[in-house]
C-alpha cells in the first residue's frame, strides 16, 4: 500500500470515530468562504537536458487572489473540517541569463479531525489530519545571448501528507472573538507548515461572523518532475461565516 493510501486510511478512520464519539449531540455546521490577497513565491532548482542545474530564487514572486472555503461540523468536543484552496497564476521574468515563463497552479486540500481540549471560553483543538496538495508548474526557459539551447521543465504531482495542528480561540468581547491557528505536515512532501490568526466578529442580525485574518503557508515540496520547488504564500484575507 502506498504512503498516500495509508494517509487517507488511517484519516478516514479517524474521522469515522468523530460521530461514533459524540452521536448523543446534535452537529452545529459552518461554511465559510474566503478571498485571500496573496504574495505567492516559488523558489526551485531546475534540471537541464544538457546536464546540471539551475537554481532559480524567487522564480515567481507576484501578488494575487487566492480562493478558499472552509467547512466545519462540530458535535460536543469532536469535530471535522474540510478546506480547500485554489491558486493559479503566471508571469514572465528575467533570472540572469533567462528568461523564464511561469504558469503554476497550486491546489490544496485538507481534512482534520477536532478534539477540543478545554471547556472554557479560551478554547484549545487539537487538529489530526492530511493535508493533499496538487503541484502543477510548466516553465519555458530561453537562454539569453549564445550560453546555450531554450529549453522546458515541469512538475505536476498530487503529494499527500499527515498534518498536526492546534487552534486558539480567545472571546474578546460579546461580539468579537480571537482565532490562532498553526499546524505542521510531511509524509509526500519534504515539510510544510501553515499558520494564521484571524479576528471574528460576530453579527446580531443574522448566524454568522465576519472574519478578517492573516495566513502564511509553506511547503518545502521536494524533488517532482524536473523541479525541487519551495512555495510560499501568505498574505490578509476576508471571509464571510454561515452557521447552521
Amino acid at each position: 500500500m502506498s504512503m498516500r493510501r495509508k494517509l487517507w486510511s488511517a484519516l478516514c478512520a479517524s474521522l469515522l470515530v468523530v460521530p461514533m464519539g459524540a452521536a448523543a449531540q446534535d452537529w452545529e455546521v459552518s461554511v465559510t468562504p474566503y478571498a485571500w490577497l496573496i504574495d505567492y513565491q516559488i523558489d526551485t532548482s531546475v534540471e537541464q537536458p544538457s546536464g546540471g542545474t539551475v537554481e532559480f530564487s524567487e522564480l515567481m514572486d507576484i501578488l494575487d487572489f487566492a480562493g478558499q472555503i472552509h467547512i466545519e461540523a462540530h458535535n460536543g468536543r469532536f469535530g471535522v473540517l474540510l478546506d480547500a484552496t485554489s491558486l493559479q497564476v503566471s508571469d514572465r521574468r528575467t533570472r540572469g541569463p533567462f528568461e523564464v515563463d511561469t504558469d503554476s497552479g497550486v491546489n490544496l486540500f485538507e481534512a482534520a479531525a477536532i478534539l477540543t481540549l478545554t471547556d472554557s471560553p479560551s478554547r484549545f483543538d487539537l487538529l489530526v489530519g492530511a493535508r493533499s496538495v496538487n503541484v502543477d508548474i510548466e516553465l519555458e526557459i530561453e537562454t539569453l545571448g549564445v550560453l546555450g539551447a531554450d529549453f522546458t521543465a515541469e512538475a505536476d504531482e498530487t503529494l499527500t501528507d499527515v498534518m498536526v495542528g492546534l487552534r486558539y480561540q480567545q472571546p474578546l468581547s460579546d461580539q468579537w472573538t480571537l482565532k490562532l491557528r498553526g499546524d505542521v505536515a510531511t509524509g509526500d512532501t519534504d515539510f510544510s507548515w501553515n499558520v494564521s490568526a484571524i479576528a471574528a466578529y460576530q453579527f446580531t442580525s443574522f448566524a454568522g461572523q465576519l472574519e478578517l485574518g492573516y495566513r502564511y503557508l509553506d511547503m518545502d515540496v521536494g524533488r517532482i518532475g524536473d523541479m525541487e520547488p519551495e512555495i510560499t504564500v501568505y498574505g490578509p484575507g476576508i471571509g464571510l461565516t454561515f452557521n447552521f
